[in-house]
């Protein structure tokens, strides 16, 4: 390869570049799908498999959560990889830093933000670095998230501990591996009262907790926050509060049997 050939793809170079517009494409696709699936991979770490790998009835080291550790550490991953590229970029190229936009996810809208930045990294010595690291994140990323859209996680097996899937109203869910049939409610009221001390961001409690049949919505949640019924313990990666699953979930039971009272009342 001769100094006027792409470092990634070996194609010959019109002009000073260090990486061709064939290769710049590709790193664009694949910042755009970071930024467009950003939210499928939470919706992914929403419906996760679980954490720790034993079965119920087994001492384990961690509690099984519906949370997939699998997930989540692709988004650590992914938010790394964007994060420390566009801190290069800012510290390279005169730039003002990306701002999160209200309600907006930090890294999605990073990986926006460096489409406007690769145009500047192929002509710089670092274009292949570049193009790989993001191409990596990129990989992992779509790895996470193709799953069966379909399905539901409902626990691990007790038997086994192998995960159990079914779909969103299926009463019943049967281990592929020892052919074991279960209730869903009784594998999902399990998953919740595991989840009790698991801290998420609001969105992201939501959506596990509707998957596992006790409906809330987000602006519910952020009701209770504004009216000091529900109090944060700390931030995320993304700087969102974080809350406890369980007091979402205490919440929740008590506005049910209050308005059935009140039902009752009338």
């Amino acid at each position: 390869m001769s100094a006027n050939d792409c470092a990634q793809c070996g194609r010959a170079l019109p002009d000073t570049a260090i990486m061709c517009n064939a290769c710049r494409t590709k790193l664009d696709q694949a910042l755009g799908d970071i930024a467009a699936l950003w939210h499928d991979l939470e919706l992914a770490i929403a419906r996760q498999t679980r954490m720790g790998g034993d079965s119920e009835g087994r001492r384990s080291a961690e509690k099984p959560l519906p949370y997939d550790p699998a997930a989540s550490e692709v988004a650590w991953i992914v938010t790394n990889t964007i994060g420390a590229w566009v801190t290069h970029v800012v510290e390279h190229r005169p730039a003002n830093p990306p701002t999160k936009p209200p309600g907006a996810s930090l890294t999605g809208h990073q990986a926006g933000w460096l489409l406007g930045a690769t145009q500047w990294l192929s002509y710089r010595p670092e274009a292949s670095e570049a193009f790989s690291e993001l191409h990596d994140a990129h990989r992992a990323l779509i790895k996470a998230i193709d799953r069966p859209a379909d399905l539901l996680f409902s626990g691990p097996c007790p038997n086994d501990g192998g995960d159990l899937y079914c779909k969103p109203d299926a009463p019943t869910v049967t281990c592929t591996t020892c052919a074991t049939e279960y209730g869903v409610n009784e594998r999902r009221t399990w998953l919740l009262a595991a989840a009790d001390d698991h801290l998420a961001h609001a969105s992201l409690i939501a959506k596990a907790v509707t998957n596992l049949g006790q409906p809330v919505t987000r602006q519910t949640i952020s009701r209770w926050v504004m009216r000091g019924r529900l109090l944060a313990h700390g931030l995320d990666r993304d700087g969102r509060e974080m809350y406890r699953v369980g007091d979402v979930l205490d919440l929740l039971n008590a506005d049910t049997a209050r308005t059935k009272h009140r039902r009752q009342q009338a």
